[in-house]
């Protein structure tokens, strides 16, 4: 079945208009993920700053934005090591001293 020259624009058209639609639901959606990505990431912020604080209090390093504590080995940065190191390192911090207890 052959489309006359207007069928076949018309057709483009509706499926121009159709792709044009997704497209606008696709940007929505990355925009609603974009955003929800945003607060998980302050959220995270906060979250490791407090953890900072109860952790060191005020001996911790915080200028500059910085969430570090230096004053027990090993050293913990709060804002740039990952949940697993700071684990890892709170726990060796548990464990050595208890060896000198």
């Amino acid at each position: 079945m052959t489309m006359t020259p207007s069928e076949a624009i018309a057709e483009l058209k509706a499926q121009f208009a159709q792709l044009e639609c997704e497209n606008t639901d696709l940007h929505d959606r990355a925009s609603d993920l974009l955003t929800e990505n945003e607060k998980l990431v302050k959220e995270n912020l906060e979250l490791r700053l407090l953890l900072c604080s109860a952790t060191v209090g005020s001996k911790g390093y915080y200028d500059d934005g910085e969430m570090q504590d230096n004053t027990v080995l090993p050293s913990i940065d709060f804002k740039r090591d990952s949940v697993e190191m700071i684990k890892n390192k709170m726990w060796r911090r548990v464990l050595d001293n208890a060896k000198q207890s």
